[in-house]
Formats: structure tokens, sequence, C-alpha cells
């Protein structure tokens, strides 16, 4: 690509999100760049764009819809051709609220109760058949699994299709890690359209036999008085929803794990006291978390004293911004008693992610019973990436299965 020339060459780092990067080691590169460069970067690769770290610059780009826009086919850190619209995240204005005024409803906090028992009883029968085996990989026999049946059962769609559909959607959302910008267009491209054709046929099955779940329901429902088009529904709607309930939970849900295994200690903090449960929660959000947004700049600006110009890209990063020192104490630590925890991993202002409560539950409920069920474990391997979310390959742990696990159920 040719560098605009607005960009300075000593804001410009070597940062490939689709690169083959762990993500201790972004942190590091992170905070070696907020010390060195300031608050927004410029990278050269996928593209180019602007790398937001700090916490004060990500409320602004989020907030002030105005000047930073989600609506562009550019936002993407892979270029996408001949594909709909991602609803709701790619849209902006009226068109945005309408949407969200559909899909609001189906993840409200009172739906919450009933949600959570469901995913209650995925976790303990998973982990039914982890326990006695002493080993596990958390990623695919826990974390992945869990929320796949979750999201599987909230629209009604086949579990035994889970594993078709969480290759689907890491193709789709990360690529290949090591593939060339061109391969990772074209994987993610054919990805995307098979999802969109398992969804079709989903559709298609619910409009012969509707029954009580969000797809008929989004079958039924219209948006400005008029029915959701096909094309948006199997390619802009259903796939969005797929993702962001498959990938982000797990992701979150196995860097918790590792993090618990690497220091037993953290074990004990929960065991101790399972009413901590939900401070727990909010401070591995702040440090685990698996995504952060992009946005295009339609107008000229500044930002932390940069200048941004208009058609430039953005990735408002909640991952570094959750390390800002200007707005954590200690940010690089793990501190599972953080008192003031104003972390950004769900994002702020219209584009909140819509999931947070479902979010918040599936994390907990899935932390609570697998310290409810296994006992103090220590970890054996791991192996992360980065991509547009940032997820664990593996995370294999073992314990004494004879032991039994200390934790008192909060509820």
């Amino acid at each position: 690509m040719t560098r605009p020339a607005h960009v300075p060459e000593d804001l410009v780092v070597d940062f490939d999100t689709l690169g083959d990067l762990k993500i201790d080691e972004m942190h590091a590169r992170a905070r070696g760049w907020r010390a060195d460069k300031g608050s927004v970067v410029w990278t050269d690769h996928n593209g180019g764009y602007w790398v937001v770290l700090g916490a004060a610059e990500f409320r602004r780009g989020l907030i002030e819809t105005e000047t930073f826009n989600s609506a562009s086919r550019g936002i993407k850190l892979v270029d996408i051709e001949d594909r709909e619209v991602l609803v709701p995240i790619e849209l902006d204005g009226p068109e945005h609220t309408q949407y969200r005024r559909v899909l609001n409803p189906f993840f409200a906090p009172r739906r919450m109760r009933v949600l959570e028992e469901q995913v209650r009883k995925v976790a303990r029968d998973l982990l039914a058949g982890i326990a006695p085996k002493g080993r596990c990989d958390v990623v695919t026999e826990y974390a992945r699994p869990l929320a796949s049946s979750m999201f599987l059962s909230l629209v009604d769609w086949p579990l035994e299709d889970r594993e078709i559909l969480e290759r689907l959607v890491s193709l789709q959302v990360n690529g290949m890690p090591g593939k060339s910008p061109e391969e990772n267009q074209r994987i993610q491209t054919d990805a995307l359209h098979e999802l969109a054709a398992y969804c079709e046929r989903q559709i298609t099955s619910r409009r012969e036999n509707p029954r009580d779940d969000l797809t008929t329901q989004l079958i039924n429902a219209t948006v400005d008085g008029e029915p959701i088009p096909d094309s948006r529904l199997v390619a802009g709607i259903m796939p969005t929803l797929v993702a962001g309930g498959l990938d982000t939970t797990q992701s979150v849900t196995s860097q918790t794990i590792r993090l618990f295994a690497e220091d037993p200690s953290r074990q004990d903090y929960l065991r101790e006291d399972g009413t901590r449960l939900h401070g727990v929660v909010e401070e591995i959000l702040r440090y685990a978390a698996p995504v952060g947004p992009l946005r295009a700049a339609i107008q000229d600006t500044e930002l932390a004293g940069v200048s941004i110009k208009s058609g430039d890209r953005l990735h408002f990063m909640s991952q570094l911004a959750n390390r800002d020192p200007a707005e954590f104490d200690d940010p690089a630590e793990l501190h599972l008693d953080r008192e003031s925890n104003r972390h950004l991993s769900f994002g702020l202002g219209p584009h909140r992610c819509i999931g947070a409560a479902l979010g918040r539950v599936v994390l907990a409920v899935a932390i609570e019973e697998f310290h409810l069920a296994i006992p103090t474990y220590h970890l054996v391997h791991s192996d992360s990436q980065l991509g547009a979310v940032w997820s664990m390959r593996s995370v294999i742990v073992e314990w004494d299965p004879d032991r039994s696990p200390s934790l008192t159920q909060t509820a």
C-alpha cells in the first residue's frame, strides 16, 4: 500500500493483527508503543489504519459518531467484496436504531435468568465428562462447545452442527494467521458465503416449521413497517449474531482458565468466597477483552494530537485501552479484587455490545461451574492468536481427579 502523506514516520509500527503473534507478545509491544509514541499509532498492514491504544481516545471514537463512522465497507481488516452489510455493526443513524430495536428484546436482562439455567445445564453436562479425566483442552472440550451450544439453543438450530459453525466463524472472523491479505480475503469471503448459505437453510426450514425462537421472530420482524429482506437476514444479521455468539464468549472463557491455571492463588481467591465472582468477571473482562471495534473517519479531526483525515480507518482496541495506565492502576496485572473497573470491553455509545448481559452470564456460569467440578488445576500448555477476535488456540490443564473441588456455589 501507499502510506498517506499525513502519517508521520515516527508513528508507524509493525503490527499485523492477522500475523503470527501471541496475545502476551502484543500487549508487550503495545506498552512500548504507548511509552515511545503515544496513544495513536499507524500500521501499514491490512490496507493501513490507525491503532488506538488509549482509553480516553477509545471513548471519544465510539461516542462521536458524527466523526467516526461504522457504516463503511472500509472498516474490515480484510475487505470482503460482494457481501451484505453486517447488521447492526455496519449501520449508523436511524437505520441502526431500527435494527437494534428489533434485536434488543432477545438480549434483554430479564431474559438472562432463563438463559442462565440453560448455560448452567450445558456446562454441567460438559464437565461431567471432563472431570474424571484429569486433563482437558479447555478450548475444544469446554469453552467452545459451551458457547456454541448456548447460541444454538438460543436460535434453535441443530446442536450437531456445532463444529461446522465453529469452523466457518473462525475462518470468517480471523482468516488463517500467516496467510497473505489476498489469501485471507479469499478464505474469509468463502467462509462468509458458506455461513450465509447455512443460515439460509435454517431460515427456510423455520418458515416451513415456525417455532418460538429467535430465528422465527426475526423472520416475522419488521423494520420501518417492512419485513427484513431475506438477503439481509441470511447474510447480514445471522452471520453477525453467530460470530458474536460463538467466538467472543469462548475466547474470554478460555483466557480465564489459562490465567487461573497459571497462578493457583487465583483459584484459591475464588474458592475462598464464591461471592467474589462478580468482581472476578469484571476484571477478567478488562484483562482479556477479545475484540475492538473498527471505524472510518468521515471528517478531518485530531486524536491525541494526531492528525486524522477523512477516509482514514481506525482500530479502537478495547484490548489495549483496558491496559491504559492513565485509566487503570497497575493495568498490566490481573487484580481480581479491583474495585474501580470502568473497562471498555463491551464498547460505548449506540454500538455498545448487544450481548453484554448474556456475555456476563455465560462467563460467570462458565467460571463457577468449572471450579465446582474441577479441583486445583495447573497449566500444561497454551497457545494464543490475534485476529479480529483475540483467542486461544489451546489451553491444556491437568488436575488430580481423585481430589474434590472446594468452591461453594453462590446461587
